[in-house]
């Protein structure tokens, strides 16, 4: 639905590309790349888990592993947005770039924030790499 994909680019721009980069490549210091990365193409439930809860530590995308000094030690938690929005940001990006995924349904989202509503910490890869589908 283009409708859907402009809203996630409009809400991408506004807030994941001031640490994730227009082009999605990363920015040094901030945050590792998204573009061609297996957290955003991989497992729709864990990128959901990320955008609700937030990840911290070391992240490895593309082979490669990401830590301070080189990205923030925690991505925040976006738990404010509702699922429609959170759902247009993960379509977004999972078709960006190149990128060739499908769609991501709200109801979802909704559905991955209930299951983990106790979850207080941000995920590291560990926990979120033990998650099943």
């Amino acid at each position: 639905d283009p409708e859907v994909y402009l809203s996630g680019r409009q809400q991408y721009v506004n807030i994941c590309a001031g640490c994730h980069g227009n082009d999605g490549k990363g920015i040094e210091r901030f945050a590792p790349p998204l573009r061609n990365s297996e957290w955003v193409l991989g497992s729709e439930k864990r990128l959901a888990l990320i955008l609700t809860h937030g990840m911290q530590g070391p992240v490895t995308v593309a082979g490669k592993e990401y830590d301070m000094p080189a990205i923030m030690p925690e991505m925040p938690s976006f738990s404010n947005l509702d699922g429609e929005k959170m759902a247009s940001i993960m379509t977004y990006i999972r078709n960006e770039w190149g990128h060739k995924a499908s769609p991501v349904d709200p109801s979802s989202v909704g559905m991955y924030r209930i299951r983990n509503q106790g979850k207080i910490e941000p995920w590291t890869q560990e926990e979120l790499l033990n998650i099943e589908d």
